[in-house]
């Protein structure tokens, strides 16, 4: 579909949509996203998790990638239901839009979707980022169902000047650390390390197996159950390690992994994503260590927040995280063959 100088195309296929995956890192590039909304991320969700309607809809403008929207639909939601790709291992939803062209875009998605949808389809958009364009966008026209609280991420600033974790770690945190790394000193060689290409699968397999582990005394399954996310994170830590988005910390005991956490970056900010400890050493704090570590890591490489994601763990909030609301926004589309821009979303 073409509306004045945007053209729109609509993918439902994974193979056509993998044809546009530089195009897409130019524009994530340029609209600073999370790792989530990366195409290494996504490209590998939709092939891991397979979802039986896949509507991508990519806007460009002279050629020019300016806006992507994943959307599809899973044999377990209403089939009257889109939501964007990545739901349920994603802490952060959302489109891509070029904040150029912010208004012009998600006018042109929805026009597209419109187009190509019968009539009272919704969209029921979860996570999005505070900053993200399409929320504004949407909450400044009023093209919205409605929007709500999603969930809460919490987030540490960290301070211009900050040189390691030491100037971002409270200080009972800090002492915390020390009684910990004191405690591990008394059952020997305890240290924790980054994961080298080759140690990958070691250090996955290892996480999987951690983090089941503690959630099995809980009586509950995990994030990390299910085959097909086991399936998903194989394929795409390796690749994101490459592009230095990932790191895979490791807390050893000896020749044992009995902690690891799981880590994302970019532009400027750490995400700790994931992380799994073995309940028997609990009294050396292995998940604490870790967080720690990564933290200091991240001071030291220069970015400017650490992101706890979403979760209201107490845990959180002894490390200095503040909440960051994330939104959920609900669009109801009109259906029909029309190619003009809703007059909500018109510039």
């Amino acid at each position: 579909m073409q509306t004045e100088s945007l053209r729109t195309r609509l993918h439902t296929e994974l193979h056509s949509l993998e044809r546009s995956k530089k195009d897409w890192q130019n524009l994530w590039a340029r609209c600073q996203g999370t790792p989530f909304q990366s195409p290494e991320w996504l490209i590998q969700w939709i092939e891991s998790f397979a979802p039986p309607e896949l509507k991508v809809v990519e806007v460009r403008r002279a050629g020019e990638l300016v806006g992507i929207a994943p959307l599809c639909c899973f044999e377990r939601e209403p089939r009257s239901r889109l939501v964007i790709a990545g739901a349920y291992t994603s802490d952060y939803l959302d489109w891509l839009v070029d904040p150029r062209f912010s208004t012009e875009v998600v006018s042109a998605v929805v026009a597209e979707l419109e187009q190509c949808e019968a009539t009272g389809r919704l969209l029921d958009l979860t996570d999005l980022p505070s900053r993200s364009e399409l929320l504004r966008v949407a909450s400044s026209t009023g093209k919205c169902g409605g929007i709500d609280v999603s969930s809460v991420c919490q987030i540490i600033t960290i301070p211009e000047n900050a040189l390691d974790g030491g100037s971002v770690i409270p200080a009972r945190q800090s002492r915390n650390l020390r009684t910990a790394q004191n405690r591990a000193a008394e059952l020997g060689d305890v240290v924790v390390v980054a994961a080298s290409a080759p140690e990958f699968e070691e250090f996955i397999e290892a996480l999987f197996r951690l983090h089941q582990m503690r959630w099995s005394r809980q009586g509950m399954a995990g994030v990390l159950a299910s085959e097909s996310v086991k399936h998903f994170h194989r394929r795409v830590a390796p690749a994101l390690f490459k592009r230095k988005m990932l790191d895979l910390y490791g807390i050893r005991l000896g020749d044992s992994l009995i902690g690891v956490l799981y880590s994302l970056y970019s532009h400027g900010i750490a995400y700790a994503y994931l992380q799994g400890f073995d309940p028997a050493f609990v009294r050396i704090s292995p998940g604490a260590r870790l967080l720690g570590h990564f933290i200091d890591q991240s001071v030291r490489s220069g970015h400017r927040a650490i992101d706890l994601l979403r979760g209201q763990e107490p845990y959180k909030y002894r490390w200095g995280a503040t909440d960051q609301n994330t939104y959920r926004l609900r669009m109801r589309l009109r259906g029909g063959s029309s190619n003009t821009i809703p007059a909500e979303l018109a510039a």
